[in-house]
């Protein structure tokens, strides 16, 4: 299991079945899932079963994923970290999804800000994947501020609902990582 990881604002700490009414609400919300081009949690079993997997990942050491948390609260305002990591070539890919009422607040630039340095320094990555929606413009510009660069666009790549969906795909190396007083 990935270690609690502290910045100034936050708490990152792996999820407990505990938390699944937060990422109920979370991962239900149609803004959060808006360019997330996966299924939304309907119940409670789906954000048990999200956080088992997100568990399962962490302890097969195929992912190293966390619960953001507010600084000294209980409360779970989004999640973040690597979803898949391919040992082989050393390089992790990002997940991530805040509550809307702390969007633009620059806790996610502190997450993954954290999280990054912690898979170049802990997990000796040698490079971090971003996957998205090419109209999640938000999440762009959160990539870049962090140091992303783009990588590829690939057109009509991604089938989801019946509809192909365009991916851009940004990579971090710890060179370009961003400072950042996290």
């Amino acid at each position: 299991m990935p270690p609690i990881l502290q910045t100034r604002r936050i708490t990152l700490n792996p999820l407990k079945s505990a938390d699944s009414a937060a990422i109920l609400k979370l991962r239900s919300n149609p803004e959060v899932m808006r360019y997330m081009d996966s299924d939304p949690c309907i119940n409670l079993e789906d954000a048990e079963m999200f956080i088992c997997r997100q568990n399962e990942a962490n302890k097969e050491n195929e992912g190293a994923s966390w619960g953001i948390f507010l600084k000294d609260s209980a409360k779970v305002i989004g999640y973040a970290g690597f979803w898949r990591i391919n040992h082989t070539h050393l390089r992790g890919e990002l997940g991530y999804a805040l509550d809307p009422d702390y969007w633009r607040s620059g806790l996610m630039t502190e997450a993954l800000h954290c999280i990054a340095r912690y898979g170049f320094k802990e997990l000796g990555l040698h490079s971090i994947e971003a996957n998205v929606n090419p109209n999640n413009s938000s999440s762009v510009a959160l990539l870049l501020k962090l140091g992303f660069k783009l990588e590829a666009h690939f057109r009509e790549n991604f089938s989801f609902e019946g509809v192909f969906h365009d991916s851009l795909i940004y990579s971090l190396l710890e060179e370009d990582l961003k400072t950042n007083n996290a």
